[in-house]
């Protein structure tokens, strides 16, 4: 179906602004990404007003989307594949915040410090499915660092202050599911 619609997409594209012909795989293929982004975002939003927390649904795209661009880590070979486990790390993630809500704020700052530095060290994960060029590779890597350097602040601003309990914890929690997709990546050698 997503082929069918981003094939649809890129020849009404075409009928419109005629690009050249060689060009329609690389439109259909934009459209398909497109179309995938789309559906997660909208499943992961559709899961997090299930549960009555829709805050935590964005907070997870917030940090997941911005952390991803610049770690990697595993990517599926499909689209279908990469709905479920995206699907499947937003529950991770969400009862991993549930938990994280349980521990006192210092112990909640360090796991998050340690699993900072972790992701830092292994980033980026050049995957197979999604390879990075050569020279972007420290490009990458220093904007993770300024990214996670971020993150860490802005988790020890909330837990200091104590304000808004859920954005921390989520944080803290997506940098839990990264590493963790990161680590398998690092394990089933799928990285390069």
């Amino acid at each position: 179906m997503l082929n069918y619609l981003s094939t649809k997409s890129a020849l009404f594209l075409y009928k419109k602004s005629a690009f050249p012909s060689s060009e329609k795989p690389i439109y259909v293929y934009g459209f398909c990404l497109f179309y995938s982004s789309c559906f997660i975002i909208l499943s992961i939003l559709t899961i997090s007003s299930i549960l009555n927390h829709i805050l935590d649904g964005i907070y997870f795209l917030l940090f997941f989307i911005l952390l991803r661009t610049y770690t990697g880590g595993y990517h599926s070979n499909t689209y279908g594949g990469c709905f479920i486990i995206s699907n499947l790390c937003f529950l991770f993630t969400y009862y991993i915040a549930q938990i994280l809500l349980t521990v006192p704020s210092i112990p909640n700052m360090v796991i998050a410090f340690l699993i900072s530095v972790y992701i830092y060290i292994k980033c980026p994960i050049i995957n197979s499915n999604h390879v990075i060029p050569a020279n972007l590779i420290p490009v990458y890597k220093h904007r993770a660092g300024i990214l996670l350097t971020m993150i860490i602040f802005i988790i020890l601003f909330l837990l200091i202050t104590d304000h808004l309990n859920n954005l921390s914890r989520m944080a803290i929690a997506t940098l839990i599911t990264v590493a963790l997709l990161i680590y398998i990546s690092t394990k089933k050698g799928k990285n390069k």
